[in-house]
């Protein structure tokens, strides 16, 4: 499932279920400025620009920034952009947005450290005063160690984590019997 040396060339599972989540939850994303992390060829960040009012959608891999730039063009998509961003070194605050969102992220160990701390990083903000932050990460769970070393960063980095309800996750889509997660992260309450 891998094109051009990435997989972020075609639409995943879990980028379905989260679209499916995102519209009939369209009220999260009401006057709202989203990131996705991981946007593959765009179509959730397609999808949740119709809710927002702003969205950037970011990915690493030079043929699926164009591939995600493409979908954004051929949609009309004028609220939203595209951009390059590497986890390894995603260390800077963002005060311009409120949601992230990422879609089939959680596939390899190796990439997994990097990614929690872009998303604390992302939900880290001196202007979030009341840590209205959130992220939503949907994921196919297609290896079981590699979702649980996912959990266990989580934990580590000093995420909350809320898991929302599966059977929420309804898609015409879905196939084979992978399971579906998606939860809520934000950052923990400062201990007073």
């Amino acid at each position: 499932m891998c094109s051009k040396g990435t997989t972020g060339l075609r639409t995943w599972q879990a980028c379905l279920a989260l679209c499916q989540w995102a519209t009939d939850n369209n009220h999260i994303f009401k006057h709202k400025k989203v990131l996705e992390l991981g946007c593959g060829v765009g179509l959730l960040g397609c999808v949740i620009s119709h809710l927002c009012d702003k969205i950037t959608l970011t990915d690493y891999h030079n043929s699926v920034l164009k591939a995600a730039q493409h979908t954004l063009d051929v949609n009309s998509v004028s609220n939203g952009n595209v951009s390059v961003l590497d986890w390894s070194r995603s260390c800077v605050e963002d005060d311009n947005l409120d949601i992230v969102v990422a879609a089939d992220v959680v596939f390899d160990p190796t990439i997994v450290p990097d990614l929690v701390k872009t998303i604390k990083n992302k939900l880290s903000s001196s202007k979030d005063t009341d840590g209205s932050r959130v992220a939503y990460i949907c994921s196919t769970v297609r290896n079981k160690d590699t979702y649980s070393t996912f959990l266990n960063e989580i934990s580590e980095q000093g995420l909350t984590k809320t898991e929302i309800d599966s059977s929420k996750l309804k898609c015409i889509y879905l196939f084979g019997t992978d399971t579906i997660k998606l939860i809520k992260l934000q950052l923990k309450p400062p201990v007073n």
